[in-house]
């Protein structure tokens, strides 16, 4: 019976990410300056440089990683509008799937893997242009981003023995920085934040796999930036110019970026157009976690509001574009799946079915009252 679940969840995943997936002509600047970098790459077989008409690309100098996804996928897919998009989607789908093999595994819980998995296929910030329908970094970094949280928390889970699940979450954070520079850290604040507040920190930075893990971040990050300074001289420069405090604070020497009018600017766009079909029983889910949860649904979900308030502080404090808070909503979809299964349980206890049809199929009813207008909406 799971696995014919699992095969129709996988059929549901395919409409929002993948429907008529090449049938938009490339986006103006990001997605079409992706598609020539990975173009010209094939071209000139350099995996280190973006390039833009032949030379060093100086407006877009993020990391390579994700151009060199697309070149793969062109080179099966054809160099077509698919191939530049393709690794967006698989990416997104590729985290909606580690979303419910954490589930499964952490809280032997398909019912909220799956509801999890249904909430970000439902969520406009994830499932737009820009995100996981168009060839641009930010379904590759949430990807990255959520495996950083998830991993993290399950080394601390572990009471810091399973090391491989720190390497694992250190390997998120190399893959993000060279997926989209700095972004690749953006998580880590609130990692820390939590790590301080239920006093672990001096007992995670006692231990030589965080040494490790430090020392690998520091010599692959600084390695790549290294190697592409060398080949192209000023590229340093450049990149603290377009990617870091410049450009956060807006004063770049090079370009104009949007400047948000309020502080409030990302938990409106939430509220109103990305995460609209769940707010309005957000807090009610929330609520139902923290009073009939278990004690380890509330310790991950206390984890979760720590990264996704500190993510959004950081970036409500530079400039904007609507964008930049996608990898928060992977971590908003597990705490909507959290709190829908714990729903569902109590509405269970409560009609008693004796038949385990008549309770498969309040199961069906309850998942389809939730999800069947948002889905047919974002489709």
């Amino acid at each position: 019976m799971k696995k014919f679940f699992f095969a129709l969840f996988l059929v549901a995943c395919y409409f929002p990410l993948f429907l008529h997936l090449d049938s938009e002509s490339l986006y103006h600047w990001d997605e079409a300056r992706n598609g020539v970098n990975a173009l010209e790459m094939i071209e000139h077989g350099n995996p280190l440089l973006r390039t833009y008409k032949g030379v060093p690309d100086t407006w877009e100098t993020k990391p390579p990683l994700m151009i060199w996804m697309q070149v793969i996928a062109m080179k099966v897919v054809g160099y077509n509008e698919l191939g530049v998009r393709l690794p967006s989607a698989l990416a997104a789908l590729f985290t909606i799937l580690l979303l419910l093999r954490f589930f499964v595994k952490e809280f032997d819980d398909w019912a909220g893997g799956i509801f999890a998995g249904l909430t970000l296929l439902c969520t406009q910030g994830f499932v737009k242009f820009h995100v996981s329908r168009t060839g641009d970094h930010d379904a590759l970094l949430s990807f990255f981003l959520t495996i950083v949280v998830l991993y993290f928390f399950k080394y601390l889970r572990s009471g810091l023995i399973k090391k491989r699940y720190l390497f694992i979450a250190t390997a998120g954070v190399i893959l993000g920085v060279l997926t989209k520079s700095i972004m690749g850290f953006m998580m880590l604040p609130g990692i820390l934040l939590f790590t301080i507040f239920k006093k672990h920190f001096l007992k995670v930075i006692s231990k030589k796999a965080f040494w490790f893990s430090f020392l690998a971040v520091i010599l692959s990050i600084g390695g790549y930036y290294l190697a592409r300074e060398l080949s192209h001289p000023g590229y340093l420069k450049l990149v603290w110019e377009n990617e870091l405090f410049p450009r956060f604070s807006n004063t770049s020497k090079h370009q104009n970026y949007t400047s948000a009018t309020s502080k409030l600017h990302y938990l409106n766009l939430i509220v109103t157009r990305q995460f609209k079909y769940f707010i309005l029983a957000f807090p009610i889910l929330i609520f139902i976690i923290f009073f009939k949860g278990e004690k380890r649904q509330k310790l991950f979900s206390t984890y979760l509001l720590f990264c996704i308030v500190t993510f959004l502080t950081v970036i409500s404090f530079g400039t904007i574009n609507s964008w930049y808070d996608a990898p928060i909503f992977p971590l908003l979809a597990i705490l909507s799946g959290i709190g829908f299964s714990i729903l569902l349980k109590i509405f269970l206890r409560f009609f008693k079915f004796q038949s385990q049809w008549k309770q498969l199929s309040f199961v069906l009813i309850f998942t389809a009252a939730i999800f069947t207008f948002p889905y047919l909406k974002i489709i």
